[in-house]
């Protein structure tokens, strides 16, 4: 009998052991469970909040981003509408004889000017898409009834003939070209029969007019003579390095003044960087004569590779040799920079 109690108070033990057991892993699982919704709400609280704080950021970002462009469209747009006095030169009439004429012609060949206003100067389009906006070379070939005083100004100063100023003109590669060379040009674009009629102006985009806020893109022709004394003379030519810094001038807008390349301003991004055209490692070191004339005439560097079409090598490869040769001569006693180096 004793034995049987014992038995009976030991199970009641047991089952009460096995109670509180239960009980408290009970416990544990409430636990558990409130504590997981509380981590739950906690991370949602927290996404929301940090998802609250990205959308502060974001429109921050665009609300900077829309004041800066703004800004960058106002100031543009006060630039563009600046008028300028420009410093206008003696009346020099054109002599209209035919060596004048084939002059001008060769120069209107031979300086980039086919490059911008198409084959026959008659206008093109070189960007019509956002965010650049509508840029196109205007049509040479109304030029017969204008004042030869409002031409020289436009290619010597890249001013309208109203004084405002004219948009990605490089009117450094023409600022110091000679009297009688820029009569020479005027002469021929005068005589040229109209084709068509005058393309649409200008319209620069958001991209364009960003850039040029930050010094980052040449979009006013003025600006880059503006303030600038420019010496003007009537070189001689010659096969000598003289002749050939007159010639080069018109390599400046993309080499830079200094003539080393490197990254040039408001360029596209897949265009590829101007050479370096100095005696120096990075550029010409190593070059001849012969090289050079090759280059220009056929596109094909000393190692066989083929120049980017970026660089207009048809175009200033129609230079006479002595042209030519007369730039080789400048190039090579230029002190050899680093690429992207102008002084």
């Amino acid at each position: 009998m004793p034995g049987i109690l014992r038995q009976a108070r030991d199970a009641r033990i047991t089952e009460q052991q096995r109670n509180r057991i239960d009980a408290a892993f009970g416990s544990l699982a409430a636990q558990g469970a409130r504590l997981r919704t509380q981590q739950a709400s906690t991370m949602e609280f927290l996404m929301k909040r940090a998802l609250k704080h990205l959308v502060y950021l974001l429109a921050a970002v665009v609300l900077g981003f829309a004041c800066l462009l703004g800004v960058a469209w106002m100031r543009s747009s006060a630039a563009l509408a600046e008028v300028h006095a420009p410093a206008r030169a003696p009346q020099r009439p054109s002599t209209g004889d035919a060596a004048q004429w084939a002059r001008g012609r060769y120069l209107a060949m031979t300086r980039g000017c086919t490059d911008c206003h198409g084959e026959h100067l008659a206008g093109k389009e070189m960007v019509d898409e956002f965010p650049m906006g509508r840029l196109h070379g205007a049509n040479l070939t109304l030029s017969a009834g204008r004042d030869r005083a409002v031409l020289e100004q436009a290619i010597r100063q890249g001013l309208r003939a109203d004084g405002r100023s004219l948009i990605l003109m490089p009117t450094i590669d023409y600022a110091a070209l000679s009297d009688s060379d820029t009569d020479a040009l005027i002469t021929y674009l005068q005589s040229l029969a109209p084709i068509g009629t005058a393309v649409p102006p200008p319209a620069p985009g958001p991209l364009p007019r960003l850039l040029w806020l930050f010094g980052k893109f040449p979009l006013l022709s003025h600006d880059q003579v503006r303030g600038r004394t420019i010496s003007r003379g009537e070189p001689v030519p010659a096969i000598d390095a003289r002749y050939g810094a007159y010639v080069a001038q018109v390599c400046q807008g993309c080499h830079n003044p200094g003539f080393s390349g490197g990254p040039m301003s408001g360029a596209p991004p897949e265009a590829p960087q101007p050479a370096n055209l100095t005696p120096h490692a990075d550029g010409l070191a190593g070059w001849s004569e012969a090289d050079f004339l090759t280059a220009m005439r056929t596109g094909r560097r000393p190692d066989g590779r083929v120049l980017d079409r970026f660089m207009p090598w048809t175009t200033f490869g129609r230079m006479s040799d002595l042209e030519l040769r007369a730039l080789w001569r400048f190039l090579q006693q230029l002190p050899p920079r680093p690429t992207g180096a102008t002084g």
